[in-house]
This record gives C-alpha cells, structure tokens and sequence, in this order.
C-alpha cells in the first residue's frame, strides 16, 4: 500500500476540527487502498483506521501521519516498533 502523503496534505489537518481530520485521513488511507490486492495491505490498512480511531485530537492525528510520511522517505527510525508493526515502508 502505497500512501500518497507529502507535508502539506498534512498540514491540511492543522486547521480542520478533530472529526473533519479523522474523515481526511480515513480518505488518504481508503484511497490508497482500492488499488491494493495483498492481504499485508489489508491488514496494514486495518491497523491504520485502528490507530486512527484511538487518537485524541488532530496533533496526534498529524504526528501519525508525518511518522509515516518519513518512514516512506527512508528517515525512520531503525528497529523502532512502528516498523517491527507495519513490516515496512509504506
């Protein structure tokens, strides 16, 4: 699953109220998804909505995906859980 993201899609969020955030990144994910067929890919998106719905408010929304806005670019970091969790970049 191949994530479109750059920072200023990111920085969309910054003024959208928490719901209207969570309802953008829903639709960054579902997107990328449709073209997917690899049940990793499913499962990767089924772990992303899940960590979505557990956060609080737009920061931490926005920190999620700038971490994997990153890690698509090669700038994670090396054995960090969030990679031992989605097995890779996106």
């Amino acid at each position: 699953m191949k994530l479109n993201l750059n920072a200023d899609k990111i920085a969309q969020m910054n003024g959208m109220s928490f719901n209207d955030a969570v309802q953008f990144a829903l639709s960054i994910i579902d997107s990328a998804h449709k073209n997917s067929v690899d049940s990793t890919d499913k499962m990767k998106m089924v772990r992303l909505k899940y960590n979505i719905s557990i956060k609080k408010n737009t920061v931490q929304l926005m920190k999620m995906f700038y971490d994997i806005m990153l890690s698509g670019e090669g700038h994670a970091v090396k054995g960090s859980n969030w990679k031992k969790q989605y097995g890779g970049k996106f």
